[in-house]
C-alpha cells in the first residue's frame, strides 16, 4: 500500500509499470519504489497544487493538469532510466483563469480537471469552472468539444448548442464504444458522449 498526506492523484507507466503520484499539499511528484517500499522524490511543480498526472498511451510522455493554476504541463518519460523530466507548460497560462480557444498560452482553461487520450493522442480534458469539456492536440491548439462557458446545467443534444454540464469533474474514452463517459460533479450523474 503507497500512503502519502494528502495524495491527490496519480498514474501507472503504460509499459514499465512505474507509479507516480503527487501530494496535493505541496506540489510535490514521486515515484514509488516497489522493491524499499519506498517514495522518491522527483521534482516540485508548484505549491497548494491541486493536480493530476497522465501517461500518454504510449508511455512517451506525461502530462499534468494544474486545476489550481489553469493549465496543463508536458513532461517527457525516459524509459531506459524511469525518469520524468523537461517540465513545459503545453497550453493555458500559469495562474491565468479565463476561458479562450486556441495554440498554446493562447488558451485558457479555469480549473482543468482529470482527462483521457483518444487513440490520436488527443487530450480531452473536464475544464469545471468553464462547464466544458476541452481538446488538446499534441501540439497544444485546445478547442471546445461540448459545453459552453459560464452556462450551467445538465442538458442532453447537441455538443455545442444544447449540451450543458455543471462542473464536469472526470472523463474517460472507451476505445472499444467510442465513447466518453464523464463524471458530471454537480449534476451528479455520469453521461455518455458518442465521438462522431
Amino acid at each position: 500500500m503507497v500512503y502519502n498526506n494528502s495524495c491527490c492523484g496519480g498514474d501507472c507507466h503504460p509499459i514499465t509499470g512505474d507509479l507516480f503520484f503527487n501530494r496535493w499539499g505541496g506540489g510535490e511528484f514521486y515515484k514509488w519504489n516497489f522493491e524499499a517500499q519506498t517514495k522518491d522524490f522527483i521534482f516540485r511543480v508548484d505549491n497548494a497544487f491541486n493536480s493530476a498526472l497522465q501517461f500518454s498511451p504510449d508511455g512517451t510522455y506525461a502530462y499534468i493538469i494544474s486545476s489550481s493554476q489553469h493549465c496543463i504541463y508536458k513532461l517527457d518519460y525516459d524509459i531506459a532510466t524511469g525518469r520524468l523530466g523537461g517540465l513545459r507548460i503545453l497550453c493555458g497560462k500559469r495562474n491565468g483563469s479565463g476561458y479562450n480557444d486556441g495554440p498554446g498560452s493562447k488558451a485558457q482553461f479555469n480549473e482543468p480537471q482529470q482527462g483521457t487520450f483518444d487513440e490520436e493522442g488527443n487530450f480531452y480534458v473536464c475544464d469545471q469552472a468553464n462547464t466544458c469539456i476541452r481538446k488538446v492536440e499534441p501540439n497544444g491548439m485546445v478547442t471546445t468539444l461540448t459545453g459552453r462557458p459560464n452556462e450551467w446545467g445538465n442538458t442532453n443534444g447537441d455538443l455545442r448548442k444544447e449540451a450543458r454540464f455543471n462542473r464536469p469533474h472526470g472523463i474517460v474514452y472507451s476505445t472499444k464504444t467510442k465513447e466518453f463517459i464523464i463524471a458530471d460533479k454537480n449534476s451528479k450523474l455520469i453521461r455518455i458522449i458518442t465521438n462522431e
